[in-house]
């Protein structure tokens, strides 16, 4: 996984919003919500909540 999607996994994982996640990573909201959509491609899961189970258990 590259180290920025790596990054946005585990701060998801945290609980952190997509604005939270901007401000930490500096980068736009719109690109964290690619980020985050990848990640739910990439897991299957169906929601954010669920991706943060996901990613949890890892």
């Amino acid at each position: 996984m590259p180290p920025r999607l790596a990054q946005t996994a585990d701060l998801v994982r945290r609980g952190m919003t997509n604005a939270m996640i901007a401000r930490t990573m500096e980068l736009s909201e719109d690109t964290v919500k690619k980020y985050v959509s990848r990640l739910l491609e990439r897991t299957g899961a169906r929601s954010r909540t669920e991706l943060a189970l996901l990613l949890r258990d890892r």
